[in-house]
């Protein structure tokens, strides 16, 4: 049996690897047309079976030319692997008749670098697919109109406690503002975490002037609430406080923190009917710890 080594000595590496070139382009060449065309017909059968009722027909034929590429190129893995015996056995051989025209091997170099780019691009799309992904979910309510109404009351105590300081010239002093409280009710759903309740009063308040704690808060309803939920202050402050309710009324002992000036709480209660209570009255009493 003769050895490969002296084919490759008696022609050189060049003229081997060309040889071996011309070999596959042939072999691709020979075969393609009915690889090629088999997998076409396939996919263009799957396509039209599927376009009808699946939406994803279009996404599915490209996922049919992706995997005939590379069928195809695993096709031409085999002529690649075939071409250097095929090579040899024509060097063996030794008839000048055989040999292939110089186009096959144009277009076995031609395949061999649409195989590695194919390669290439295959394993950076399995690396970036690997990669970790992040996704973000960003959701939209349309706000109805109560939420524009709590918008608006918000923007006015907003606007009240940023107001800049006015600067007021006299050549005597005034009289002192009255120091008043207010308040206001809003209606709102009955919250899902109380199911009892089938509507809520969200009641706001605010005093154009200081009250220090310890103080009692008493709030009057024009009906008794099914329940109270908790006070919340602005800018995260926590209330410390003890609560007694008797029937129509709830007073809260709050040991902190003090009441602002222009700096709105919100009192909730909860109804038994679509009505909610509404808060009729409001009274603020200092409690002296000296006393």
């Amino acid at each position: 049996m003769a050895d490969i080594s002296n084919t490759t000595s008696s022609l050189g590496w060049i003229p081997y690897y060309w040889n071996c070139a011309k070999h596959f382009g042939q072999e691709c060449y020979r075969t393609w047309r009915e690889e090629l065309a088999s997998a076409f017909l396939i996919m263009l059968v799957a396509y039209f079976i599927s376009r009808g009722t699946d939406t994803k027909a279009l996404a599915d034929l490209q996922v049919a030319l992706l995997s005939s590429a590379i069928g195809l190129g695993i096709i031409a893995f085999y002529h690649l692997l075939r071409a250097p015996f095929l090579a040899y056995t024509e060097a063996m051989i030794g008839d000048s008749s055989t040999t292939l025209p110089t186009r096959y091997g144009i277009f076995g170099i031609f395949v061999l670098a649409a195989m590695i780019v194919g390669v290439i691009t295959g394993g950076l799309g399995l690396y970036a697919f690997g990669q970790p992904k992040t996704q973000l979910s960003i959701g939209f309510v349309a706000p109805t109109e109560k939420d524009a109404e709590l918008f608006d009351l918000r923007q006015r105590f907003s606007e009240l406690e940023h107001a800049p300081p006015r600067v007021v010239t006299q050549t005597a002093p005034g009289p002192k503002p009255e120091e008043k409280c207010f308040m206001e009710n809003i209606i709102r759903p009955g919250p899902q975490t109380v199911p009892a309740a089938k509507s809520s009063i969200e009641t706001f308040i605010y005093c154009n002037y200081e009250r220090k704690a310890p103080l009692v808060l008493g709030i009057e309803y024009d009906k008794p609430p099914l329940s109270y939920g908790p006070i919340e202050f602005p800018e995260g402050r926590t209330p410390l406080l003890e609560m007694y309710t008797h029937e129509k009324s709830v007073v809260f002992s709050i040991q902190s923190p003090s009441i602002l000036p222009f700096q709105p709480f919100l009192v909730t209660a909860y109804g038994q009917e679509s009505d909610p209570p509404r808060a009729t009255q409001m009274r603020i009493t200092i409690i002296n710890p000296e006393q």
